[in-house]
C-alpha cells in the first residue's frame, strides 16, 4: 500500500495528475459518517479514512469480543461512540497532508487545457464562473473585470 506523499512526491512535476491523486485520495465526511453508522462494527470508517491497524482491531472486537463475557462488545460500543467525535478530526489530517502534498503547484498559476485545440482562451476559473452563473439564471458573457485590462470602470471626458 502507498502513502499519499510518496505517491504525490512522483506526481510533482505534473500538476494534471497531482490533482488526480488529490481527487483519488479525498475523502467525504458524509461517507465516512454513512459507513460508521452502518458498517462502525466492522471498522469500514476506519479502513475508509486509512487507519487500517484500528479497523482490524475493531472487527476482530466484533468477531471476537463475546468470548471474555461479551466485554469486547461493551468496549466496541464505548469505542464507536468515541468515534463519533474522532471521524472529524481525522478527515481534518487527511485534507492537511492532502494540502502540503499540492503546494509545489502556485494558487494562482493559470489553467491551460492540455489540447490547444480544446482552449477557447477562458481560464478554468472564469469556466466556472460562466457555468455557475448560468446554473443560477444570470448570463454572462465577456471577461471577468479582474482580468480585463482593458475595463477600467472609468469614464473618459473628452470634449
Amino acid at each position: 500500500m502507498s502513502d499519499i506523499r510518496t505517491v504525490a512526491s512522483a506526481a510533482t512535476a505534473n500538476p494534471a495528475r497531482q490533482h488526480m491523486i488529490y481527487d483519488a485520495n479525498r475523502k467525504s465526511t458524509g461517507v465516512a459518517y454513512l459507513l460508521w453508522f452502518f458498517l462502525g462494527g466492522f471498522g469500514a470508517h476506519r479502513f475508509y479514512l486509512g487507519q487500517t491497524g484500528t479497523a482490524v482491531t475493531q472487527l476482530l472486537l466484533l468477531l471476537l469480543g463475546w468470548i471474555p463475557m461479551f466485554v469486547g462488545w461493551i468496549a466496541l460500543g464505548i469505542w464507536l461512540f468515541v468515534d463519533l467525535f474522532l471521524i472529524l478530526p481525522e478527515l481534518a489530517v487527511t485534507v492537511q497532508e492532502l494540502d502540503s502534498m499540492s503546494t509545489s503547484v502556485p494558487v494562482d498559476a493559470p489553467w491551460t487545457a492540455p489540447d490547444a485545440a480544446a482552449w477557447d482562451g477562458q481560464t478554468l476559473e472564469d469556466k466556472y464562473l460562466n457555468a455557475y452563473l448560468g446554473a443560477v439564471g444570470i448570463p454572462r458573457t465577456g471577461r471577468s473585470p479582474v482580468r480585463d485590462s482593458s475595463a477600467s470602470g472609468r469614464e473618459s471626458n473628452t470634449a
